[in-house]
């Protein structure tokens, strides 16, 4: 039996039945060694000259492409391929929607950083620094979205220094959660994840997880280099000071990954099943998140109405002051507002003085306060009774919710609501200081929201049952206050028609039939006396069915004379 051909390594060499060499191993038939390579093997017939030498120079040329039987390339080079993880692979979608998220987010940022900073420029037309400025708050504006606070740092000069023989410095941070920008930035970013990925939820958790920290990492990289381009333009040196500014980045790296975990979970949240039991909870949150939003709607309504009231009763109200605090502080009224309508104080502190507190009600009017109370009861009330109307039946597994939904909410604000500024400085004559100063709400905060959260679903349960029994009772008391026409007088309409009977003296209608006369009296029946004839005896009473079978009945009694 012959043995198989061996493989040869480019199939354009003539084979033939061959033995293995003498004393060869048979595990390495048709294996060459370096040496051999390109030479035919033992019992081939030699290819045509013109052919071998062209196989030759294939050969020199391209020495990689040498395999040995294995697959192995024999001229020791090894090319390597960067395996990318399957969780990767498998969640490519995802992360694409997250980096979508985080440009989005940003994108509102700037959009919003420009139209205000157009508008300081406006007011201030002689601003110094020109466009090199200008674009740089517009990069630290749409930094304070998430939190990105701003350094800043100046000195004299060194010509001022020497002339004054001293030196000065002063150095300062401030940061805060532009709240305004973010909820419309948070908006933004749901409706680009809901056209970009279809309404399609994300298929797991770990592609939930990766958004996020794609969507977050995205944020803080553009915050990054567009900051630093930002800071070139914010940059004064003169003859007098040398000044910088620049954006920070410790408390927007956690609110950052904050926002979008919340902003992606939203997401996730309106478009899971009804399948599993966590799955039914999660349900019953996105039951009460509308009215979350609700309430802090109508508070922040409330709030702005008795801002009005109060600077209308002392006269100084402003036009321009009212367009500021819509621009810059209406994030802030809508989200401390159900706070602030129940009296929680905003405490400021710092290290220079020993702070203070004072609710919205310490400088108000007393009949401002009323109706702020009275607006704040309504408020609430309403939006337990648009609940109400629009939920179905509270089951059980729905007990608790709209508490602990507003208990988390009151978290989250204590995070973002909280403006705070320090600095430092060493002046001559003086020596070196550090002032600073924090305001925020007070921590009864979150007690608060949660007795919005409980009174509101106290409403929503009995609001609806209270309602539709009122509008029960009405209905029934609506009803037997108007009986109709009487029988009698329904009985004359018949008789005598829409007229009624004719009045003494007057004369019938035609066609009138008078009423039929009453029966005459009958005289009373008087009850026999002894010896008359009496009345005959009654029948004997019928015997049920199946009594005194198989016997004669009993004859009757005979008369009686």
């Amino acid at each position: 039996m012959s043995q198989p051909d061996a493989q040869q390594p480019h199939g354009n060499q003539p084979s033939g039945p061959q033995q293995p060499p003498p004393g060869g191993n048979p595990g390495q038939f048709g294996h060459q060694g370096p040496h051999q390579q390109g030479a035919p093997a033992a019992g081939q017939v030699p290819p045509p000259q013109g052919q071998w030498q062209a196989q030759q120079g294939h050969y020199q040329q391209n020495p990689v492409q040498q395999t040995s039987l294995y697959g192995a390339p024999s001229g020791g080079q090894q090319v390597q391929q960067v395996q990318i993880p399957a969780v990767v692979q498998e969640n490519r979608e995802a992360l694409k929607s997250g980096v979508i998220a985080g440009l989005s987010f940003y994108a509102i940022g700037l959009i919003v950083g420009l139209i205000l900073t157009s508008i300081a420029f406006i007011e201030a037309y002689n601003a110094p620094g020109g466009f090199g400025v200008f674009i740089g708050m517009v990069f630290l504006i749409a930094g304070t979205s998430f939190g990105s606070g701003i350094a800043m740092k100046a000195s004299n000069s060194s010509e001022l220094g020497s002339i004054l023989d001293s030196s000065s410095n002063a150095s300062g941070s401030a940061g805060l959660v532009f709240l305004t920008v973010t909820i419309i930035a948070a908006i933004a970013v749901y409706y680009a994840m809901k056209i970009t990925r279809k309404g399609e939820k994300f298929r797991s958790p770990v592609g939930l997880a990766m958004a996020i920290v794609s969507a977050a990492l995205t944020l803080i990289l553009l915050h990054v280099i567009l900051g630093l381009i930002g800071t070139l333009g914010l940059n004064e040196s003169t003859a007098v000071v040398d000044a910088s500014v620049r954006p920070t980045y410790g408390f927007a790296i956690f609110a950052a990954f904050v926002i979008m975990a919340l902003t992606l979970g939203i997401y996730q949240l309106y478009r899971i099943s009804h399948h599993g039991v966590v799955n039914l909870w999660l349900l019953r949150v996105r039951e009460v998140l509308p009215y979350l939003a609700l309430a802090h709607l109508f508070a922040g309504a409330v709030v702005f109405i008795h801002m009005l009231l109060s600077q209308l009763y002392y006269d100084v109200l402003r036009p321009t002051e009212v367009i500021f605090t819509l621009l810059f502080g209406l994030g802030h009224i809508i989200v401390l507002a159900p706070a602030l309508l129940f009296g929680v104080s905003l405490n400021a502190g710092g290290s220079e003085f020993t702070g203070g507190s004072s609710s919205i009600y310490a400088f108000a009017p007393g009949w401002v306060t009323a109706i702020t109370i009275i607006l704040t009861i309504v408020a609430m009330v309403a939006v337990g009774f648009i609940a109400s109307k629009r939920l179905p039946a509270a089951p059980f597994i729905r007990t608790g919710i709209f508490a602990a939904v507003f208990f988390i909410a009151g978290l989250i604000i204590m995070l973002f609501q909280g403006v705070h500024a320090s600095g430092t400085g060493d002046l001559p004559g003086v020596g070196s200081a550090l002032a600073s100063i924090r305001i925020n709400a007070s921590g009864l905060l979150i007690l608060v929201m949660l007795v919005w959260g409980v009174v509101i679903e106290l409403i929503s349960r009995y609001a609806g049952v209270v309602f539709s029994q009122a509008q029960v009772a009405v209905a029934q008391a609506s009803e037997s206050g108007y009986q109709g026409p009487s029988q009698f007088a329904q009985g004359q309409q018949q008789v005598f028609g829409a007229g009624g009977p004719p009045q003494p003296g007057q004369a019938p209608m035609p066609g009138h039939v008078p009423p039929p006369a009453a029966p005459a009296p009958q005289p009373p029946v008087q009850p026999a006396q002894d010896g008359d004839n009496p009345l005959p005896e009654p029948p004997p009473a019928t015997q049920e069915f199946g009594e005194n079978d198989g016997q004669q009945p009993s004859p009757p009694p005979p008369p009686r004379h």
